[in-house]
């Protein structure tokens, strides 16, 4: 057996999140609406923090969690904050995230935050395109 490196370790750990929280939203039992809807905003998160900016874009899936997919969509990214360390398990909802964002102490913090949501957001985006089936 090879010797994984702690990148390869933390790169698997993302994946693997990131395919477990895409896979169960695309499970029969949900809605094939809600399921199309989560995959249309997965492929988009990327682009839109770079074009906007993490915090932008934070803020306008913040404010549409009111619905189902961005809702689920911000309990994922919750989810990988907490796995990454940018919150702890006793953050409740999914504000918790947007205030990390806008709290951060350094440019250096945040540019960290962005780099490591844009990495899960890639996941994100491939595997809710590779595992949503269209009728």
């Amino acid at each position: 057996m090879t010797k994984r490196s702690q990148r390869q370790i933390k790169e698997l750990k993302v994946a693997k999140l990131a395919f477990e929280q895409v896979n169960d939203v695309m499970q029969p039992k949900n809605k094939k609406e809600n399921q199309k809807n989560y995959r249309s905003y997965a492929r988009k998160l990327p682009a839109m923090i770079q074009m906007n900016g993490l915090a932008s874009t934070m803020a306008f899936y913040h404010a549409k969690s009111n619905k189902n997919a961005y809702k689920k969509m911000m309990e994922h990214i919750q989810a990988f904050f907490i796995e990454e360390g940018f919150l702890t398990n006793e953050a409740k909802g999914h504000d918790q995230v947007l205030e990390t964002i806008l709290n951060c102490e350094s440019s250096k913090q945040y540019r960290e935050i962005t780099t490591s949501l844009l990495h899960y957001a890639s996941y994100l985006s491939r595997f809710a395109e590779g595992l949503y089936e269209d009728e």
